[in-house]
Parts: structure tokens; C-alpha cells; sequence
């Protein structure tokens, strides 16, 4: 016969602890503890974008803008509708290399991440070229205390300068324009070159010259602020004085005249570039002034001939024709010191 099967120890006090349930508690850690909410940081953004299929650089419902694809990208990254701002709103058709962005983000998207993932959902016209956290207080417009554009003009078409430059239709003076600029450096109210309708018009202009490269001429100015359609106004007056149609010198009188009327044409928008803009301390670091920006990219290899010395750079452009303003932008005319134009 089979003896009767002995009954089980008792287990230990401490080991019947250990395999009595936990606790909701014990089982799940409050979330506040164990994934906390990241907190809301700055972002800041170096930005590069071919500006021809874009309205423009600032958010308009309906049309496709630089500013509205970032928010796009972001927004499919994060799941988070964030406003971005821009150092300078630049118009219709016009380009940049060095454009800067700020917004406020709270993400556990580690920050070297951030630059790889806008640019695999951003458009290939659009290129985050460095990304990262901004002090609490850097904002990308008021904190800039300059900013720089270029605008190209092309001896001759090229297909591969289509949108990027522009060829007038007769060839001006280059020496007649240099001279024509010499009188903008310095604090001015620039009324007459701007169709704003309100001020103030007050800029502090650093910087005004014309350059050569080897498809033609460039003109880069820098400025504290820019007016509505400024470069482009200062560039058709420019033109205008090369081509012998004004007087040599003229812009002195148009800039004291305040009249908009007085000056020349708006140059088209496809030959204007964002180039960069001045912070302090500099971001990204290195920012100089006096040196030329490299402009990278597809296009024609060119030499930048300025007064810093000879760069390599790439070279954008168009035909007269083809590189006439895009309609449909209306961007402010209140005097706001990013207005790029």
C-alpha cells in the first residue's frame, strides 16, 4: 500500500511575501515617474530652399510656402501642430541659403535626430542644413541684428540657371552701378524704395557692392532691416542707372526723395537670395560678415569675386522673361523688419 503523499512546506514568510500580487501601485509606477513629459525647448534651424515653386516663405492657407512645409514635417515628426518663425520672410520665387527658424517643441526626439528626420519628410527644394536647441530667449527675428541678401544678374540664359538669376535684356554698366550704391551704407529712411504704405522706413545699412562672378555681376547688401520689395527696388534702380536711363547720380536723389515713384523697377524676384543673418554670439558659429557665403548645390561651379577675396560658390539664374514675379503673394507692408524683398 501506498503511504498517503506528505503535505507541501509551508513557505517561508519572506518568499510568500515575494509571490503575493503586487499592488496596481507596485505593478505600474505612476507615468509622471517613469515617462515624464519632456519639457518645452527652443528649437533653432539653418534653412536653404530653392524658392521657385513656393509662394513665398510665410504660412498662407491653400498655397504651398517654406514656412507651412516645415510645419508639415514637424507636425509628422512630433504629431504636434508648431508655428514656426523665420528670420526673414522672403516673397514668391526668392531663394535662400542661410534662412533661420525658431520655434517651441516639447519632443523626446533626441536632438541630433531632429536635422535627419525634417529632411527625409521635407521637399528636395528645401534643406535643413543644421538644427538644435536655442537658448529660452533666442528668437530668429529679434534677436538677428543683420541681415544679408545677394541678387545675380546672368550675362546669358541657361537652362540651368532658369529661375535663379536674372538676364536683362541689355547689359548695364558695371562701374555705374558700383558708383550708384556707394551712397546707401549708413542710417537712411528708405521710403522711395519700398511700396509699403506705412512706416517706419528707417534702416541701418551695412553694407552695399557689387561683385563679379564668372556668369556676371552680384550685388550684396546688408542691413539692419529691409523694407518691403526693398533689394528689389535698390537692384531695378541699379539696373536702370547702368543701363544710362537715369543719371549716375540719381539713387542719392531718389533716397532723399522718399518717393517710390522716383526710383526704378522692381528687379524679378528669382535672382534674390536669403544669404544669412548676423546673431550674437554668432549662429552657426563663424558667422563673418565680411566673407561670402559658399553656395552649394546643383548648378554651374562659379567664383565669387568680392572684396573678402575668391570663393567657390554655385550659380543661380533665368531669362528676363521667365523670371518675371509670381503672382497671388501679398506679404505684410506694415514696416515689419523681416520683410525680405
Amino acid at each position: 500500500m501506498r503511504s498517503a503523499a506528505k503535505p507541501e512546506p509551508a513557505a517561508e514568510p519572506e518568499r510568500a511575501a515575494e509571490l503575493e500580487p503586487r499592488s496596481k501601485s507596485e505593478r505600474e509606477p505612476e507615468r509622471a515617474d517613469a515617462d515624464p513629459s519632456p519639457p518645452l525647448r527652443n528649437y533653432r534651424l539653418l534653412v536653404s530652399y530653392e524658392g521657385s515653386a513656393y509662394h513665398g516663405w510665410q504660412f498662407q492657407p491653400g498655397l504651398s510656402t517654406v514656412q507651412g512645409e516645415i510645419e508639415r514635417a514637424l507636425f509628422a515628426i512630433t504629431g504636434q501642430a508648431v508655428r514656426v518663425a523665420g528670420a526673414g520672410r522672403t516673397d514668391a520665387g526668392v531663394h535662400a541659403i542661410g534662412q533661420v527658424a525658431t520655434f517651441r517643441l516639447a519632443t523626446r526626439v533626441p536632438e541630433e535626430r531632429l536635422r535627419p528626420a525634417l529632411n527625409k519628410h521635407l521637399p528636395r527644394s528645401i534643406h535643413i542644413r543644421a538644427a538644435g536647441e536655442a537658448p529660452a530667449r533666442f528668437a530668429a527675428r529679434f534677436s538677428a541684428t543683420w541681415r544679408r541678401y545677394r541678387y545675380l544678374l546672368a550675362r546669358e540664359p541657361s537652362p540651368f540657371l532658369r529661375g535663379r538669376a536674372w538676364v536683362p535684356r541689355s547689359w548695364p554698366d558695371a562701374a555705374l552701378m558700383s558708383a550708384a550704391v556707394t551712397v546707401l551704407p549708413g542710417e537712411h529712411e528708405c521710403g522711395a524704395f519700398t511700396t509699403q504704405r506705412e512706416g517706419p522706413y528707417g534702416c541701418l545699412v551695412h553694407e552695399a557692392r557689387w561683385e563679379e562672378w564668372d556668369g556676371g555681376l552680384a550685388f550684396v547688401i546688408r542691413s539692419n532691416r529691409f523694407l518691403y520689395q526693398m533689394v528689389r527696388v535698390i537692384l531695378g534702380t541699379c539696373v536702370e542707372i547702368g543701363r544710362g536711363r537715369m543719371a549716375p547720380g540719381a539713387m542719392e536723389a531718389i533716397l532723399a526723395s522718399g518717393d517710390r515713384r522716383q526710383a526704378g523697377p522692381l528687379a524679378p524676384a528669382a535672382g534674390l537670395y536669403f544669404l544669412d543673418v548676423g546673431y550674437e554670439p554668432p549662429w552657426p558659429g563663424g558667422d563673418d560678415p565680411s566673407e561670402p557665403e559658399r553656395l552649394g548645390g546643383p548648378g554651374n561651379r562659379v567664383q565669387w569675386k568680392g572684396s573678402a577675396g575668391t570663393v567657390d560658390g554655385s550659380c543661380p539664374g533665368c531669362d528676363e522673361e521667365a523670371a518675371r514675379p509670381r503672382g497671388g503673394l501679398e506679404t505684410d507692408r506694415q514696416g515689419r523688419c523681416d520683410v525680405s524683398k
